[in-house]
């Protein structure tokens, strides 16, 4: 079984979360234009309030590695298991998400990128809670 690769996740295009045959333990997302995302990349996750897409991204980016090691744990008993985990998140006014849930992909694995997202924590919001729901798509090194 080959071992995942790093690919992209990005909040304006979807895209990939995969773990690094390399450097185990080692995930990283590539920005839109890096010519480094997918020809199959996710639609654009759905941003309903004023947090901005690209800090959205930005925080996101921060726990790729923890994405990226429940997908790992969900390979050991599924080998070829591949696809999109969509996360759809509501982020409070102080900045806190308040809840997550995931979908799509596999029950432990959506369940377990939705518990990182309730870690996350972005600028405060104005005007009331940010709704998002966003992409990302899991894959192996071939």
């Amino acid at each position: 079984m080959a071992a995942p690769m790093p690919m992209s996740s990005d909040p304006q295009e979807g895209g990939e979360v995969t773990q690094s045959a390399a450097k185990p333990g080692f995930a990283s997302l590539t920005g839109v234009g890096s010519g480094e995302m997918p020809a199959d990349a996710e639609p654009a996750p759905i941003v309903s309030g004023d947090i901005d897409k690209a800090i959205i991204k930005r925080v996101v980016k921060k726990r790729n590695k923890q994405y990226a090691a429940c997908y790992e744990k969900a390979l050991k008993a599924k080998p070829t298991l591949e696809g999109t985990t969509t996360v759809k998140f509501t982020i409070a006014e102080s900045g806190h998400v308040i809840e997550a849930a995931g979908s799509g992909l596999d029950p432990d694995v959506d369940t377990c990128v939705a518990n990182e997202f309730k870690q996350l924590e972005f600028p405060k919001a104005h005007g009331g809670n940010v709704i998002v729901s966003y992409p990302i798509r899991f894959k192996q090194q071939k």
